[in-house]
C-alpha cells in the first residue's frame, strides 16, 4: 500500500523535483501548498513564500547541479498529511 502511495506520489511530483534541480524557483513554488510547513534543523516556515526564500537561499543558488532522490524510507503518511524527510 504505501509503496503504491510512494510511486503516485513520485509520479505527481516528478516536475517538481525537476524545477527544484534546474532552479525554476517559480514553478517550485507552484508546487507548495500555499499553508506548507517546512522545518529545517531549529528553523520553521509557515509559507510556500517563505519556504522558497530559504530554498533559493540554501540550495538553489547551487543549481544546476542539484540533485534530489526521494526514498520510501523517507515517506510517512498520516492521516491525510505526508511527511517527507529530506536528506540533502
Amino acid at each position: 500500500m504505501q509503496e503504491r502511495l510512494y510511486d503516485q506520489m513520485e509520479t505527481a511530483m516528478h516536475h517538481c523535483n525537476t524545477a527544484f534541480e534546474l532552479g525554476k524557483a517559480t514553478e517550485l513554488e507552484e508546487c507548495f501548498d500555499p499553508e506548507i510547513v517546512y522545518s529545517p534543523h531549529k528553523e520553521n516556515f509557515a509559507a510556500a513564500k517563505q519556504v522558497m526564500d530559504y530554498l533559493q537561499r540554501r540550495f538553489m543558488q547551487y543549481s544546476p547541479a542539484l540533485s534530489y532522490k526521494m526514498y520510501l524510507r523517507d515517506v510517512k503518511v498520516i492521516g491525510d498529511a505526508t511527511l517527507v524527510f529530506l536528506r540533502l
